[in-house]
């Protein structure tokens, strides 16, 4: 290879270094650049509390917004939106009945309480104080009632549920709006015993329904007959003897019937007749 080929070759592999450097460069700053913004900016949501430690030690909260923090800092998220809490709970009713319950629980964080929460369960306030105290005050409720109470009295059950577990997880700053009964399972036997009970008093409300009907009807009857006698004792009353003469002279036909008799005996009536004799 001549000396003019090999300079050339090298200044071609300079040249290329050089325009490498110039590329790769720029990428490495753009990559470091993103890795800086992604240990110091944070974007809190709305309707989210950022729990903010360092070196696992609680230094304060930031509400919704972009944030600024330093690489030592760590941001621990916590809703504040309203959550809804959907569970089925097996419990026991005053008469020793065993039913399933599907409760749905709608609660929210006090955005103030979150650093105290955090601090108290490290973010798992769900099922470190949530559940436990659904759970156990569901429970009491449902062992104040007995088993038909629970069903016929759903939204009496469901107030006290609301009481007992509302007094409790106030104190740590979980506000619990309400608590809806969704479903109630009730053991076979006693399912049964109720169409049972269904049954027979639809048999006896026929049976009395028709015993109060045939009741009205005689009844009525009576009372038809009794209007019927006093109707025709008022027209009795009411027929004097100028009625009955006035009501025959109405309808006679002006002819006069024939007798017949002997020695003063009445034997027979016999009809008159038009042009007819009495014989003696």
């Amino acid at each position: 290879m001549s000396p003019t080929v090999f300079n050339n070759a090298n200044d071609m592999k300079k040249k290329l270094n050089r325009n490498g450097r110039k590329i790769v460069i720029p990428i490495i700053v753009v990559i470091v650049i993103i890795i800086i913004l992604a240990m110091t900016v944070r974007t809190v949501d709305t309707g989210e509390v950022a729990v903010v430690t360092q070196f696992g030690v609680v230094t304060g909260t930031e509400g919704a917004g972009i944030h600024i923090k330093s690489p030592l800092e760590e941001y621990h998220v916590i809703s504040v939106k309203q959550e809804q809490v959907d569970e089925i709970y097996y419990t026991a009713t005053k008469d020793t009945q065993s039913i399933n319950q599907q409760i749905v629980t709608q609660l929210a964080v006090d955005p103030t309480s979150c650093k105290s929460l955090y601090e108290k369960f490290t973010g798992n306030h769900l099922e470190g104080i949530v559940k436990p105290v659904l759970y156990d005050g569901f429970k009491s409720a449902t062992a104040a009632f007995t088993l038909e109470g629970a069903i016929a009295q759903r939204d009496a059950l469901a107030a006290k549920m609301l009481e007992n577990v509302k007094s409790k997880l106030e104190p740590y700053g979980i506000i619990v709006v309400s608590v809806e009964i969704k479903d109630v399972q009730i053991p076979e036997a006693f399912a049964q015993a109720v169409e049972d009970k269904k049954v027979a008093e639809q048999i006896q409300a026929r049976a009395e329904t028709e015993k109060l009907t045939a009741i009205i009807k005689a009844e009525q009857e009576l009372e038809v007959k009794k209007l019927e006698a006093e109707a025709n004792t008022i027209v009795t009353q009411t027929l004097s003897e100028q009625i009955l003469r006035q009501q025959f002279i109405t309808k006679w036909d002006g002819k006069l019937p024939l007798y017949s008799g002997n020695d003063g005996a009445l034997n027979m009536l016999l009809p008159a007749t038009q042009g007819a004799a009495v014989v003696e």
